[in-house]
């Protein structure tokens, strides 16, 4: 997926030598963003391998955890979730596996060195200088917009900062995607090449997706080609509408069911996630308060929840001093009650919606 990106020839442009020295890609919630970014992560990684000096650090942003590569520093704290300072950590960790080995960052280490406080400027400076030395670098940053909810100065000093490399360094290659009508970021990144996703730009990974997604529901008979064909048709591009609708079908009994269900949800993504809702509540009284408790759990908590918390805390009763095997309630019946708006992964309990 996501090879019509990079195809494009803006794309393209950016990547070469004399092309623009930033790129913006704007997607509404859900257009498969951050499996583009993806894309490019992994085109840019084998492409820095393959020349000297060559660098490319890259930050998936998250407003429920902030993920970052997966050999950067954290930075989680429970007061913020994410520091400032661990982001540009994160870029200059990343950018110093590829400077030449003579080059060092005694200008970042003297100030541990002398017991002096670490301030975000003096991070800052040291990635500046970095990208510098390097022959080139690239920056790829996914969901940019997702920090504003996270700590609103630090998203506003990294919206800066991002601009500022575009603005000032000819070596460095900032690479963006967010979503659209965020003014710090519109503002910060003034003059970058911008790449719009529509509907039009995805249909090859949307089509692949739904074929996928359908299959997943096993028997469909003479429904399974509709079926495929109205998702397509009705998605607009949206993945997220695609996989909200097939959680829904999902506990439909009849391949007739499934199929004409697709035809009767809502064509926004919002509406769609109402209709769920509605149909947990309809539940009886124990699955949708376990699956409403799960949520509320879910959207609250500091960070990802691991398999083991949420059953603990949902397993817990008043008056309990102890939790016995057989009190534990079923991971599988949860998220089955769930409908598909709180999915267990690697990184523990995510909120799809």
């Amino acid at each position: 997926m996501g090879q019509w990106l990079l195809k494009r020839n803006t794309f393209n442009s950016w990547l070469s030598q004399h092309g623009p020295e930033g790129l913006w890609i704007i997607g509404k919630w859900g257009t498969g963003k951050s499996v583009l970014a993806s894309a490019v992560i992994d085109s840019l990684l084998e492409h820095s391998h393959l020349e000297e000096e060559t660098a490319c650090a890259y930050l998936y942003c998250s407003s429920e955890y902030p993920f970052l590569s997966s050999s950067a520093v954290t930075g989680i704290n429970s007061d913020k979730g994410i520091s400032y300072k661990a982001i540009l950590g994160s870029l200059l960790y990343q950018l110093y596996g590829a400077l030449p080995q003579d080059w060092d960052i005694d200008s970042v280490v003297h100030f541990w060195r002398q017991g002096t406080a670490l301030l975000e400027t003096h991070l800052e400076q040291a990635v500046m200088h970095a990208i510098t030395v390097l022959k080139r670098a690239f920056l790829v940053i996914d969901g940019l917009d997702e920090l504003q909810r996270t700590d609103e100065a630090d998203f506003r000093a990294f919206c800066r900062f991002i601009g500022s490399i575009n603005q000032s360094i000819s070596t460095g290659r900032v690479l963006v995607f967010s979503r659209p009508d965020y003014l710090d970021i519109s503002s910060a990144l003034e003059g970058m090449a911008v790449i719009k996703i529509d509907d039009r730009d995805n249909i090859a990974d949307i089509s692949a997706f739904v074929s996928q997604q359908v299959s997943s529901l096993g028997r469909m008979g003479r429904y399974e080609q509709q079926m495929k064909d109205d998702l397509i048709r009705r998605a607009n591009g949206v993945f997220r509408w695609v996989s909200a609708v097939i959680h829904y079908a999902r506990h439909l009994k009849s391949p007739r069911a499934r199929g004409e269900a697709v035809n009767n949800m809502p064509p926004g993504l919002k509406d769609v996630y109402a209709r769920i809702l509605e149909r947990i509540l309809q539940q009886s009284h124990t699955n949708s308060s376990y699956a409403v408790k799960a949520l509320i759990w879910a959207t609250h908590a500091f960070r990802p929840l691991d398999s083991e918390e949420l059953v603990d805390a949902l397993s817990i009763e008043p008056g309990m001093t102890q939790i016995d095997e057989d009190d534990r309630i079923d991971v599988d019946k949860l998220c089955e009650d769930c409908y598909g708006l709180l999915e267990l992964s690697d990184g523990g309990w995510q909120r799809s919606a």
